[in-house]
């Protein structure tokens, strides 16, 4: 038996690992690509994909939260982006530390809008017609002399 050839004209250098394209397919491969740049994290390839895929998912996103009018001056306004947000988190189009931070700037939003859209005026009746006490009585009862205990 004579030993295998490994040595192949068209085999590529090794890339090290911190260099290689960090994109995984759904089998769990990683790209042997290297990367683009340090910071882009992706081979040419995938990057563009990343790309076009993230502008057309936040695009998306954004459509469906602010589908009835990017202006929120109601509660229930922000009620309906809140049941968006939810939603979204659910279906996990939306991480949950974005989501997260979403709805805690909805729960300031609703704060601040106070509860005067959602609830009617208390109205306050005040009586000016009360009926006096008996001063006769208490007069005559806090007035009347004690017998004296002189002797």
């Amino acid at each position: 038996m004579s030993p295998k050839n490994t040595s192949s004209p068209y085999a590529r250098p090794r890339i090290p690992e911190k260099d290689r394209c960090r994109f995984t397919s759904a089998h769990g491969r990683r790209c042997l690509n290297p990367l683009r740049s340090a910071t882009a994290g992706f081979c040419i390839i995938h990057e563009r994909l990343y790309e076009k895929s993230t502008d057309a998912e936040v695009s998306a996103v954004s459509e469906q939260l602010l589908s009835g009018g990017p202006e929120l001056r109601t509660r229930e306004d922000v009620g309906r982006v809140m049941a968006q947000l939810f939603t979204l988190i659910a279906q996990k189009r939306i991480r949950r530390s974005e989501g997260s931070l979403l709805a805690y700037i909805g729960a300031i939003l609703l704060q601040t809008m106070g509860h005067g859209a959602t609830q009617p005026p208390v109205s306050t009746r005040i009586i000016l017609d009360m009926p006096g006490p008996a001063r006769e009585y208490e007069y005559e009862t806090e007035h009347q002399t004690a017998p004296s205990t002189k002797s």
